[in-house]
């Protein structure tokens, strides 16, 4: 709805640590850790949009069903992000050690697609 805002700055999202995947009927839940070194914040990204997913380099999935990417994203569960990259105005991708990249896509006009909360501060999608 909002569009990802390019000059956005993402590397304090970079290292942290995925601990929690959720899903919902209309919905998907990423939580971070901060992790050991103390140097990050915990985080959390509420997506209601499309998500596209690829392991090493496979071909993008882009079902529309969160349930359809369960098992990719689950194991990325315990796993660090690597890149964490606004792609162009519409699209967030987020990159694991593990190999495994997730897409973000904003592709709503009328309603919330993404959501980033982080302590006190919510960026709306």
């Amino acid at each position: 709805m909002y569009r990802f805002d390019m000059a956005m700055q993402t590397n304090c999202y970079e290292g942290t640590e995925l601990t929690q995947v959720s899903f919902g009927k209309y919905d998907l839940i990423l939580n971070f850790s901060a992790g050991l070194d103390g140097t990050k914040s915990n985080f959390s990204i509420g997506v209601q949009s499309r998500v596209s997913t690829t392991i090493d380099g496979t071909p993008w999935n882009d079902d529309k069903s969160f349930l359809k990417h369960a098992d990719t994203l689950l194991q990325c569960l315990g796993t660090n992000c690597s890149s964490f990259t606004i792609e162009d105005d519409r699209t967030l991708k987020i990159k694991f050690s593990n190999g495994t990249a997730i897409k973000l896509h904003d592709d709503s006009d009328q309603f919330e697609s993404v959501t980033i909360t982080q302590g006190d501060r919510t960026i709306v999608i």
